[in-house]
């Protein structure tokens, strides 16, 4: 074991040893903190002074042998090649009685002892190493004294190694120590930067030890123990930095259980307080004497364990906290979080103590609880006031008049980050919902509604409508009940929908787009939606209600609008925590992706709004981002994506409410883009069916008629579809500029040729004027069709570019590809274009790697295209196409398409073939 800056100790020593040669006595105390080095110093002195003939004899004092009088004595004589009478005298002195271990009928033994060892010594030197000298018996120490005064003139040298600070009752002994002839010091000090480096590079080499020895130190306070631990867990589990792990656990519950019994109290104390540890903190935690504590804490310190009355490292605080048994742990936590509570610290922190140390939770800490989850909450950290809040009701029996309102606290702070974990909450809930607050009925019926429990909330509703409430609460039962009208309209007691203020803003929408100039609709209605969203940011709102204000001016055709909202709420939904509104407003967002033409992107969020909340989270509302992924993937041409998306299970529950007429409506879409125009077609009945009995059939919310009239293109049913079109524009809001976009588009299917690009081009126009991107190319991919058919291939092509320029913007250009004719698009060597989404780009091993416009026009370079013939194909200036080229060869480090082709050519998957564009 290699021992590092310890010279100027062994010269010491070695120095007292020289004059023990001389025949002088000498008596050498080594003193250090915990772990210091102590032990592996005087071994080390004792094995090299035994090499140069010196008879040495050794101990090590124990809190288990302390007791045992003359036990030291023993360990000393144990082993050694001693005279008979030696080790009789030391039989003797162990075997007389212990009654009094200072008793004067023990003084002649002493004297034989010290006797035959002076003796001896004048035949050799002899050396006494005495470790952990604090927890050796006292008769063996005063022995050792003894005979110390008596062989000041006589070579012996005893060592007494001892631990810095010792316990109070050992001060006495070091003073008397300190006063004997021929007495000498030395001080351990922990190991500087130099010497961590120093004990590093021993056993994990030089470049390691010069880079991590920072951290080593830091960790460890320059203690070599547990800098050795640091080093074996390092060699058992590498890693980039400090590795901590089963060596660094015991080496630091080593420093802890060596001498003073206070020390594993004290440190499991400052780890119980943590940040708020103080000393004061501890004595009054713990009840003892403030020297006691004070002496421990300067230890801990010493011994590298602390900084600051802080743990040095996390790990450290762990393993003095896991080796305390489990019910003194609880017992600890709690006495800590009373105490924290009682000096003002923030009841959060208080929770937490109270949380870790768990059940049984003493009854007066609930309203401790139920203050911290309040804070909490308007900190973002839901998921620590769910906590909280279960262990504040843990301690409350059933039928406390307490235990309602803190069931309906949870089952609030649960709703709002993970809802299927109120599930288990509500039958007792509705048990006592006579007993809520109208507040917490409020947030009942909203989670019975979410989870589909219509029986339940209809009880729930009678009970908050006889209740009186205030006038910010009477405004969140009108926004309720409008939301229950729109999206649950079998449950009891719901009116006719038509009077719903959302419903008629719809209205409002569809007469401003029955207007000839195809006017902004009237700016009241879109300020009253935005009410609701600018008074969320001050007051918690259901995220319901929000999407339905967000919705609102998505169909008054205020998208710029609607998207800065949402953007402004998800970034308050993100900071306060809340993850089943977070869900919710990225689903809105999908929405108005869709509305904007951006479908890919619609997708996109759709998806991520159902990585933000499992599955099994969503209640009846799952089936609303399903529907925007699904419907999305179809008009993209995505078959397979749409039905793996298809296969994810919906709550029965679902077909009750208005989330199953998007449901069906996406799921047509997704089987007429299969090639099954009959089930598409069933599908779009029965949601047509649910819309006009729950008095839902408005074509700007739902146009589900648009889509049955497709089917019945597919179907040859020309006449059908035209009817079908004709009856969704005679319908309020049928006339609203997008619905009409698409009902232009599938009448142009339904005509004769000639009759078509009239029809398109208007059906081009409305979706440009509102910017659905996605829309406007399809319509301009069917014109570009019909003045194909009719003969007219310079306009086709014209129209096919105006096509892809859409598709570009909305990222769909294998879409729009798959719909324009034969030929409409081109490059120069009379081959249709790659589109940028039809490319694998597979990262390539660069050492730099290439961005996805890099790659694209590096592959296609590499297939031997000139600059123009890929600006083409790409739809990108040939500027650009040069400008990526440069930084390609830069970060390949290859000069031209020759050294490029080899480059690419080395990369699976991305050889010629790999260019081959699926359209």
């Amino acid at each position: 074991m290699a021992v590092v800056e310890r010279a100027a100790e062994f010269r010491a020593l070695h120095s007292a040893y020289d004059d023990v040669l001389a025949g002088r006595g000498r008596l050498v105390l080594v003193s250090g903190p915990r772990s210091s080095g102590r032990t592996t110093v005087v071994r080390r002195f004792a094995e090299q002074v035994e090499e140069k003939g010196a008879l040495v004899l050794t101990a090590t004092g124990s809190r288990m042998e302390q007791d045992v009088s003359g036990g030291l004595l023993c360990q000393l004589v144990t082993g050694a090649t001693l005279p008979p009478g030696i080790a009789g005298v030391v039989d003797d002195l162990v075997l007389t009685d212990r009654s009094d271990p200072h008793g004067p009928e023990r003084l002649p033994e002493i004297r034989r002892l010290c006797v035959g060892l002076v003796e001896l010594a004048a035949r050799r030197p002899i050396v006494l190493v005495v470790d952990d000298l604090e927890l050796a018996d006292d008769f063996s120490t005063r022995a050792l004294l003894y005979l110390q005064r008596r062989a000041d003139a006589v070579p012996i040298m005893i060592v007494l190694a001892v631990t810095d600070p010792s316990p109070p009752a050992q001060d006495l002994l070091r003073t008397e120590v300190s006063r004997q002839v021929g007495f000498a010091r030395i001080r351990l000090s922990p190991l500087t930067l130099g010497g961590v480096r120093e004990l590093v590079a021993t056993d994990l080499g030089d470049a390691y030890a010069r880079e991590q020895a920072p951290s080593y130190h830091q960790t460890t306070g320059g203690n070599p123990r547990l800098v050795r631990a640091l080093v074996a867990d390092h060699l058992h589990s590498p890693g980039e930095g400090v590795t901590t792990g089963e060596a660094f656990h015991d080496a630091v519950l080593s420093c802890l259980h060596r001498g003073d019994p206070t020390l594993p109290a004290v440190a499991r104390a400052v780890a119980l307080l943590g940040e708020e540890a103080t000393c004061e903190r501890v004595i009054r935690l713990l009840d003892e004497r403030p020297t006691v504590v004070q002496r421990a804490l300067v230890a801990l310190g010493q011994a590298g364990l602390l900084v600051d009355l802080r743990f040095r490292h996390p790990d450290a605080r762990d393993a003095v906290l896991e080796q305390a048994p489990h019910d003194e742990l609880a017992e600890g936590r709690q006495a800590s979080a009373m105490l924290l509570y009682r000096d003002g610290i923030p009841v959060s922190r208080v929770a937490e103590l109270l949380v870790e140390a768990g059940e049984p939770c003493p009854e007066d800490a609930v309203h401790l609880l139920r203050e911290a989850a309040v804070q909490l909450v308007s900190q973002g950290e839901r998921h620590r006031a769910a906590e909280a809040l279960d262990l504040a009701l843990s301690a409350l029996a059933p039928g406390d008049p307490e235990r309602a309102a803190v069931l309906a606290e949870l089952a609030t702070v649960r709703f709002s980050t993970s809802p299927a974990c109120v599930l288990p909450l509500l039958p007792e809930l509705e048990a006592v919902a006579d007993r809520l607050r109208p507040g917490d009925l409020l947030t009942l019926l909203w989670c019975q509604l979410w989870h589909g429990r219509e029986s339940a909330a209809a009880r729930t509703r009678r009970l908050l409508d006889e209740q009186e409430l205030a006038d910010a609460r009477r405004a969140d039962r009108r926004a309720l009940r409008g939301w229950i009208r729109v999206v649950h309209p079998d449950l009891p007691g719901s009116e006719a929908v038509t009077s719903d203020v959302a419903i008629g803003r719809l209205a409002a929408a569809g007469a401003a787009g029955r207007s000839a100039q195809g006017a902004v609709p009237d700016m009241v209605p879109g300020l009253a939606a935005e009410r609701p969203l600018r008074a969320a940011l001050l007051t918690p709102t259901p995220p319901e209600l929000l999407a339905m204000s967000l919705v609102s001016l998505v169909r008054l055709g205020r998208l710029n609008r609607a998207e800065h909202w949402c953007a402004v709420l998800i970034a308050h939904a993100r900071e306060a925590g809340a993850q089943r509104t977070l869900a919710v407003l990225h689903t809105v967002k999908a929405e108005i992706a869709v509305h904007r033409g951006h479908l890919v992107e619609a997708g996109e969020i759709a998806t991520r709004a159902l990585e933000e909340m499992p599955e099994q989270h969503w209640g009846v509302a799952l089936a609303t981002p399903l529907s925007v992924a699904v419907g999305s993937a179809a008009a993209l041409g995505r078959v397979d994506t749409a039905e793996s998306l298809l296969e994810i299970p919906v709550p029965r529950e679902t077909r009750r409410t208005s989330h199953w007429l998007g449901y069906l409506r996406a799921r047509g879409q997704a089987r007429l883009a299969a090639g099954r125009p009959a089930a598409a077609e069933a599908d779009f009945n029965a949601c047509g069916e649910l819309a006009a009995r729950w008095d839902l059939d408005l074509p700007a919310w739902l146009p589900w008629r648009g889509d049955l009239a497709r089917t019945q293109l597919e179907l040859g049913r020309h006449d059908v579809a035209v009817d079908l079109i004709a009856a969704q524009q005679a319908r309020p809001t049928g006339e609203a500029p997008m619905v009409r976009a698409v009902a232009l588009r599938v009448l142009a299917g339904a005509r004769e040729p000639g009759a078509r690009p009239e029809l398109l081009r208007e059906s081009a126009g409305l979706a440009h004027r509102v910017g659905a991107r996605f829309d406007e190319m399809l319509a301009l991919a069917a014109l570009s069709s019909a003045h194909h058919d009719l003969g007219d291939p310079e306009r086709s092509r014209s129209t096919a570019r105006r096509a892809m320029d859409a598709a570009r913007e909305c990222r769909a250009e294998r879409a729009c590809l798959a719909r324009l004719p034969a030929g409409a698009v081109e490059d120069r060597a009379g081959a249709a274009p790659v589109p940028a989404d039809a490319i694998d780009i597979a990262p390539l091993s660069s050492p730099d790697a290439l961005s996805d416009a890099e790659q694209r026009v590096a592959l296609l370079a590499a297939q031997g295209k000139s600059n123009r013939e890929i600006s083409r194909a790409l739809y990108i200036t040939v500027s650009t196409v040069e400008q990526h080229l440069t930084r390609v060869y830069r970060k390949l480090e290859v000069r031209g398409r020759v050294g490029l082709r080899e480059v690419i050519a080395m990369e699976p998957g991305h050889g010629p073939a790999a260019l081959v564009a699926e359209v």
